[in-house]
């Protein structure tokens, strides 16, 4: 689950799964994520949603079976960016690798 430093960077702008969001053209979702980014509602508990508790769980064992079935090395797990172009996008990276 994300920690409070990660909730927080969050807040700061646009990210992949807000991206979702604004491109479902779901108008509550839409209108909710609205409210998130200014602070006006908190964002939905997603500790309870199955797909969300595997994806943390499995993480490190995804990168650890990339690793071995590519041979490339995973690094900056969890670095946050901002694009310098654009301040208002962000993501926090699941890894990167040289090529």
């Amino acid at each position: 689950m994300l920690t409070e430093q990660q909730k927080a960077f969050r807040k700061q702008g646009l990210g992949g799964s807000d991206a979702n969001i604004i491109m479902s053209g779901d108008a509550d979702k839409i209108l909710r994520l609205w409210k998130e980014k200014r602070g006006e509602i908190q964002p939905e508990d997603l500790s309870r949603v199955l797909p969300v508790r595997m994806g943390s769980f499995t993480e490190a064992l995804n990168v650890t079976w990339f690793e071995e079935e590519t041979g490339k090395t995973v690094t900056r797990q969890g670095d946050q960016q901002i694009s310098a172009e654009f301040p208002f996008m962000l993501c926090t990276l699941d890894g990167e690798t040289d090529a």
